[in-house]
């Protein structure tokens, strides 16, 4: 990222002011100093650059959030809350508004404008405070963005760091790092974990923590779920296959009785049901015959006989009432055309008047053409007489144009001539200057040339190779530690697991032995128990009721003394019970423990087989980095075995950097030679610009000159043009007009003349279209006319008695009345005809109705016009009722007979039926049977359901077995990961983290501190965030922090400041560095060295150096400044200087 432009407007003090980087001496200059008094706003300046890309500035970000009242000012009786973290307090008091626009191109090499804007309702300085508003315009692509989060993520992307990212590494903002040198371990931790990002190892050490927890106690759920599945023995299983096995026998013979009892109760029920239909069947056909014997039903049928008899006569009768109602219409309508005629009449004499209209018209217009006769040629040819008039008018004009325009071409050639003159002038002293930078330039590249810049160049870059691998040398000696620490703690732990191991299985022999005694303990209380049940059981109970006190006893022979009731043998069972009771229990809980006692062994072992795989690949590890070490070790020139001694690598470091700093020297005067080279490159390129410019305006002078000339030949030529031009035209049109005195006319007044000859041309060519179109009129009118009186001719020809019509009054012409009278002449057709076709319709159907009464037997018109009085559905309907009686008659009658011949079928299937034996007792002794088999399924599902469950709780061990193992495993990773990373608090993978990136920001730290002092060096214990340092002035000893000088504390934090800055920018291209720290507790030789170490920085790593400070040395040494002074009134100005 390059900053190019910074304005400002009421940010903080300042009012306006526009500092422009790409220009001036912050252009050329490596560093620059933003100078002025306490609180004058250097910082200011920085906040306005962070505004524009970040809404947000490093000052304001670590305010508290506490709300205040900001009253003055305000208008009475109002009052505004603010909060002290608002950025927006960063707009100038008594202002209505303010704003900071950074233009910078971005990494990915565009250009783009960054805007922040804040203001007070309608910008009044009384005004309510408003929301900022923010933008970010592309100037590549056009593009402006203006939503918040669309903003920030752009930003992100095209600088390449957050805020955060951007303070640490281009701001470092005052007392920062001083506060980190001099805090806590705790509050070391909490901001390298901010500027670093090594939160994220807290949470996966969390993680870590919680996720082995989690599977430990799915692990030991797991195992308590196996303790808690049960299965039969092998010997419980036989017994129930074989009682499912008598109880589905059972069954079978239950079902073989109960099919034969339904057999005879079906036989029963069938014979019930044909006696009930045999009887149905007789008493429906009696019920027929008596319906089809009556009067109403034999009426029906005559009725529907007579109908479709005389069908054909009623069908005549009607024909011949139907065309004499059409007959009555036809003449309606033929009187509706009589009354029509009289308005086509009165039509076709409006069409007659307007013809006669016509020819009167065309008499007219014949008059006028005939008066038109002498000027006709002139008339014809209007148009292209007009044309030459106007064209005459334009030469005449261009005539007095070209006349007038010839003393200012002479004028203007003679100016051209003079500056041409004093350009050659300033050519000349041009390229004199351009010849002597030219010579400046060759002295300086003959210097240049004897500083091998290449060489140099690879030397440094070989030097820088080996500080790097001295640097990672140390890492490699700090793992190689590290793991060397880890293999003991996994040998230690290994032994603890093997201990483990050994006391499990001496407890796993002791409850294996416990197991067995408890079992034994069990059997014999099982067979106590079974043998005083057995005087419980109800044959028991039965022989003891034959007992009487007395009496003797049939198994022993003896007297009874005494007969017992049954609650005393209840007593005795219940003593025997709960001694199996706990006896079983006591065998489960032992068979449990030695099932857990188990687990644990697998899981110890595989613990161990676990830990051992760790030391192993720790060994390799130590192995690999000691390869590793060695082979640095070679490299940069340090011949050991093993860990190198740090007093060496200090030794090759020092040695190192020392060669760096000659090189580093020689590359500085090539550099600044470079830069002179460049710049005098720069001039001669102005130079040669300037002689090139200067050779090009006399160019385009001399092009000026000739475009001059030729205008002047060009304007003569073309004045002696126009006049001949004039006189042919004249000349032509002398012949062509006829109009008597035109060219007077045309001297005074010519437009007057060419609308003369338009106007009278127009009215001739509109007689000669009226004469036309009249002619095709009156030609259309009379084609008409005879075409009407034809039509006329041929109604009166079909009607007669139309001939005494007259025509209507006010007649008016249709617009298509041809069309009208051939329609009208259409239907007067068309009703003849129909007359004529229905006559002898008529005539024809009398002659059939006649006919028909003399060759058959008919009913009179009364009857006929009765039966017509029934439509055919009403009659259809009749027909089908009688037709349904009579085929149900037929159908009932073979339905009794098939009845009557089922029941005798039945009778010979009688099955053998038990005295007293009926439908009743039958369906009693099914229902019987059907419950015992029912009530015996039941019993086979329970049973089928236990052999089932025994299954599924056999698959379902097996599985938790698998589970528990595949959870084993799964735990022993974690646990790994636990061991080495993982803790309630996330400190232990954070601590680990956060000591390989301290160890990295001191390394970069060293390498800027080596510049500025030879008597220290930053380092941190391992395991530790405490920073010591190593005084070398006292023989290397250890000293903390707190014992150093505030000077020396100042250089400290710089570097720790400068290398936080390059650990963050890996990547990323950012041009300028802004350091706002207190130079001012620096004595004079200090000032100077951090001085000449910033002033290096660009040459190091190619970025410009801000400093913020009003120390007075500063201001004597930087020659280029950014001047923030007072102005009053709560005011700054800004200004760039170079200083003497």
């Amino acid at each position: 990222m390059k900053i190019r432009t910074l304005q400002l407007h009421n940010i903080a003090s300042i009012e306006d002011a526009t500092i422009d980087f790409d220009a001036g001496p912050l252009r050329e200059t490596d560093i620059f100093l933003i100078c002025g008094e306490t609180g004058s706003g250097k910082t200011t300046i920085l906040d306005g650059i962070c505004l524009a890309l970040y809404n947000d500035t490093p000052r304001i970000t670590t305010a508290p959030g506490e709300a205040y009242n900001d009253t003055p000012g305000r208008m009475p009786g109002t009052n505004e809350s603010n909060r002290i973290s608002d950025v927006r307090q960063l707009m100038r008091r008594g202002t209505g508004e303010a704003w900071s626009k950074l233009s910078f191109t971005g990494n990915d090499g565009c250009d783009y404008t960054a805007t922040w804007y804040v203001n007070r309702a309608h910008k009044k300085p009384t005004g309510q405070l408003q929301n900022v508003r923010r933008s970010l315009l592309s100037h590549n692509t056009g593009i402006e963005l203006v939503k918040m989060d669309e903003i920030r993520s752009e930003i992100i992307r095209t600088v390449g760091l957050d805020f955060e990212q951007f303070c640490r590494t281009t701001m470092l903002a005052q007392g920062e790092f001083t506060r980190f040198l001099q805090s806590r371990s705790k509050e070391k931790s909490d901001i390298l974990e901010k500027l670093t990002g090594t939160e994220i190892y807290s949470k996966i050490g969390r993680k870590i923590y919680e996720t082995a927890k989690a599977r430990e106690q799915e692990l030991k759920t797991q195992q308590a779920l196996i303790g808690n599945i049960h299965t039969l023995t092998e010997e419980e299983k036989d017994n129930l296959i074989k009682t499912i096995a008598d109880k589905e026998a059972g069954i079978r013979t239950l079902t073989a009785i109960c099919r034969e009892q339904q057999d005879k109760a079906k036989w029963l029920t069938d014979e019930t049901k044909l006696s009930d239909a045999h009887r149905q069947a007789v008493a429906t056909l009696d019920e027929l015959n008596a319906t089809m014997s009556t009067p109403e039903f034999i009426a029906t049928d005559r009725l529907v006989n007579e109908w479709f008899a005389t069908t054909e006569v009623r069908a005549a009768l009607d024909e011949k009432e139907k065309l004499t109602r059409q007959r009555q219409e036809l003449d309606s309508r033929k009187s509706g055309l009589a009354k029509q005629l009289g308005k086509h009449m009165a039509s076709a004499k409006a069409l007659q008047k307007e013809l006669e209209d016509d020819k009167r018209s065309l008499a007219a217009v014949a008059g006028y053409l005939s008066m038109t006769t002498r000027h006709r040629t002139m008339l014809d040819n209007a148009q292209g007489i007009t044309a030459s008039l106007k064209a005459l008018d334009t030469a005449e004009q261009s005539v007095i144009a070209y006349q007038s325009r010839l003393p200012d071409i002479k004028n203007s050639i003679n100016d051209i001539r003079r500056q041409s003159e004093l350009l050659s002038e300033q050519l000349a002293q041009k390229q004199a200057t351009a010849d002597t930078i030219a010579t400046d330039i060759n002295s300086c590249n003959r210097d240049l040339a004897a500083i091998d810049a290449a060489t140099l160049r690879a030397e440094s870059e070989r030097l820088n190779t080996i500080l790097r691998d001295i640097g990672e040398a140390r890492a490699l000696a700090r793992q190689a530690g590290d793991a060397m620490t880890a293999i003991n703690a996994a040998k230690e732990e290994s032994a603890g697991i093997k201990r483990s191991i050994a006391e499990t299985n001496s407890s796993l022999e002791k409850t294996a032995r416990q197991k067995e005694k408890a079992k034994t303990e069990l059997r014999t209380a099982e067979e106590l128990y079974n043998l005083q049940r057995e005087s419980v059981e109800d044959y028991a109970r039965e022989l003891r009721s034959h007992l009487k006190k007395g009496g003797t006893c049939p198994v022993c022979g003896q007297e009874i003394a005494e007969v017992y009731d049954e609650s005393h043998f209840d007593s005795l069972l219940r003593p025997l019970l709960e001694t199996l009771d706990s006896k079983r229990t006591k065998h489960e809980s032992i068979t449990q423990r030695l099932a857990t006692a188990q687990a644990e062994v697998k899981t110890l072992k595989l613990a161990l087989t676990g830990c051992d795989g760790r030391i192993q690949s720790l060994q390799d590890r130590l192995a690999q980095i000691t390869r590793q070490l060695n082979d640095k070790c070679n490299r940069i020139g340090i011949q050991t075995v093993g860990t190198p001694a740090d007093d060496e690598i200090d030794k090759t470091e020092r040695q190192t950097k020392e060669k760096l700093r000659s090189i580093n020297t020689r590359l500085n005067e090539w550099q600044t030679l470079s830069s002179h080279i460049a710049a005098l490159n720069k001039r001669h390129n102005e130079a040669l610009q300037a002689v090139q410019q200067a050779n090009s305006a006399i160019a385009a002078a001399d092009i000026r000159l000739a475009k001059a000339k030729s205008d002047l030949t060009h304007t003569e030529e073309y004045l002696d043009a126009a006049r001949k031009k004039t006189e042919a035209t004249k000349s032509q049109l002398r012949s062509a007009i006829t109009i008597e005195g035109w060219e007077t006319t045309w001297q005074t007044d010519p437009q007057a003349l060419i609308r003369q000859i338009e106007n009278d041309a127009a009215a001739y060519l509109e007689a000669i279209d009226k004469q036309r179109r009249l002619t095709a009129h009156s030609n259309e009118l009379k084609q008409t006319t005879d075409l009407i009186g034809n039509i006329y001719r041929s109604i009166i020809q079909t009607f007669p008695d139309f001939a005494g019509i007259t025509a209507d009054d006010g007649g008016t012409i249709p617009a298509d009345i041809a069309s009208e009278w051939s329609i009208y002449h259409g239907k007067v057709q068309n009703v003849c005809a129909l007359i004529e076709d229905n006559t002898k319709a008529l005539a024809e159907c009398e002659r059939h109705i006649d006919r028909l009464f003399t060759d058959n037997t008919l009913p009179d018109i009364s009857r006929l016009n009765e039966l017509n009085a029934f439509t055919p559905t009403t009659i259809n309907d009749k027909k089908s009722l009688v037709t349904a009686h009579r085929e149900r008659l037929v159908r009932q009658k073979a339905l009794c007979d098939s009845s009557l011949s089922a029941l005798q079928e039945h009778a010979t299937r009688r099955p053998a039926l038990a005295e007293g034996e009926t439908a009743e007792t039958i369906a009693a002794g099914i229902r019987a049977a059907e419950s015992e088999i029912n009530e015996t399924n039941k019993q086979i599902g329970s049973m089928t359901a236990t052999l089932h469950e025994d299954e599924t709780q056999h698959a379902r061990l097996s599985e938790a077995l698998a589970k528990l193992e595949e959870q084993r495993k799964i735990f022993l990773k974690w646990d790994r990961l636990r061991q080495w990373f993982g803790d309630s608090n996330g400190d232990k993978f954070r601590n680990i983290a956060q000591s390989y990136v301290l160890q990295e920001l001191l390394d970069n730290a060293n390498h800027y501190l080596s510049h500025f002092t030879k008597r220290y060096s930053l380092l941190c214990q391992p395991g530790s965030l405490t920073i010591l340092l190593r005084d070398y002035y006292n023989g290397g000893t250890l000293r903390p922090t707190t014992t150093i000088s505030g000077g020396e504390g100042f250089i400290i934090s710089l570097s720790l400041a400068l290398g936080l800055s390059s650990l963050g920018e890996r990547g990323i291209d950012v041009g300028t560095l802004f350091i706002d720290e207190g130079f001012g507790t620096l004595s004079s030789s200090h000032l100077a060295t951090v001085m000449d170490t910033l002033e290096t920085l660009h040459r190091m790593g190619g970025r410009k150096i801000g400093i913020i400070s009003h120390v007075e040395a500063l201001r004597e040494r930087i020659k280029t400044q950014i001047q923030v002074k007072y102005a009053g009134n709560a005011k700054s100005t800004v200004s760039v200087v170079t200083t003497g």
